[in-house]
């Protein structure tokens, strides 16, 4: 009667051992994600961690993805909570305005009726701060409101890893790089598996001024899951990471990978019109920062200014000369 089921084998020959790992549906025995390890036998314990630690991380969003399949084709009033909350997550990975206004919907009626659900709270705070990043919200009272949702999630269940990444992003837009790594690196400490807290943990950093140790938390965040529904945002500390080292080349490169993943993702199309503007290629960044007003009316460094979390002056002026140079007002 299980919902999924993980099953694989083991082969070794030598020192060296190939461990093949699938996980099931269990009402229909569909292949839902499926991976193989080849390792050498240097020591058993480590291999074990190791290919646990991938396990736990890769089946996350391989469930959070198809029990959101699942919950939206069904009828609305049959749903239940759980089902509600993971369908604002495959929202919430589509990276848009409307969908991730589709995610705060869904997590609000579900605080609406059962308030003191931890993971709703933490959730709807991540997605209220997210919006408030991207600029399709004003910061207040928005980074007010994910503030408390957070503090209500970590006080309701202090073990809940996701209250922490919560906390930890909302000391991120409040720009306090110290706090938000401490938050997140809490986060960790509850699970070690998760590749959202990693990923986060690296935003902090890129943002913070801090490019290695936001490299190597991203890099860790994609090897714990190459196909998280939120490798762009783990792509997107890489890319503020080489921005904030002025490898505006590189960066782009990653800014073209993010964007043919979600060509709507408002946070890469700025960063890419700022990276071609301050490498000259002035006419290809008026035509990036025309998606960006065609997507995001009203957008100005005012605005920008006001919203982005670079914790270093010399960050934030990097980014906005950027925009003023791709032509932004």
């Amino acid at each position: 009667g299980v919902r999924y089921i993980i099953e694989g084998s083991v082969r070794k020959s030598s020192d060296r051992m190939r461990i093949s790992v699938q996980l099931i549906e269990g009402s229909t025995g569909n292949h839902v994600w499926a991976e193989r390890f080849d390792r050498q036998v240097v020591d058993i314990f480590d291999l074990q961690d190791e290919i646990t630690r991938r396990i736990a991380a890769a089946v996350e969003p391989e469930i959070f993805a198809i029990e959101g399949h699942n919950a939206s084709h069904r009828n609305v009033t049959d749903l239940s909570i759980w089902e509600d909350m993971m369908r604002a997550r495959v929202y919430f990975g589509r990276m848009t305005a409307t969908d991730t206004n589709e995610a705060i919907r869904l997590l609000s009626d579900v605080l609406n009726n059962h308030p003191d659900l931890p993971l709703a709270n933490s959730l709807l705070s991540f997605m209220y701060l997210f919006s408030v990043h991207m600029g399709w919200l004003p910061p207040e009272p928005y980074k007010a409101t994910a503030d408390r949702l957070a503090r209500k999630a970590v006080t309701l269940d202090e073990q809940d890893a996701w209250g922490h990444i919560a906390l930890g992003y909302v000391r991120m837009m409040e720009r306090s790089t110290n706090a938000a790594v401490s938050e997140l690196t809490r986060a960790l400490d509850l699970n070690p598996n998760s590749a959202t807290a990693y990923g986060y943990r690296g935003l902090v950093n890129a943002f913070g001024a801090r490019a290695e140790a936001a490299l190597e938390d991203a890099d860790q965040a994609i090897r714990l899951s190459p196909r998280d529904p939120q490798l762009p945002l783990f792509l997107a500390a890489k890319n503020i990471a080489k921005f904030q080292q002025r490898d505006f080349e590189g960066a782009l490169l990653i800014s073209d990978q993010i964007l043919e993943m979600r060509p709507e993702f408002i946070g890469a199309l700025r960063l890419k019109s700022a990276m071609l503007a301050h490498i000259g290629r002035t006419e290809e960044a008026h035509e990036i920062l025309k998606k960006v007003l065609d997507l995001q009316p009203g957008t100005n460094l005012t605005a920008l200014e006001e919203a982005q979390p670079y914790a270093t002056e010399d960050g934030m002026d990097l980014f906005l000369e950027g925009m003023k140079l791709a032509g932004l007002d």
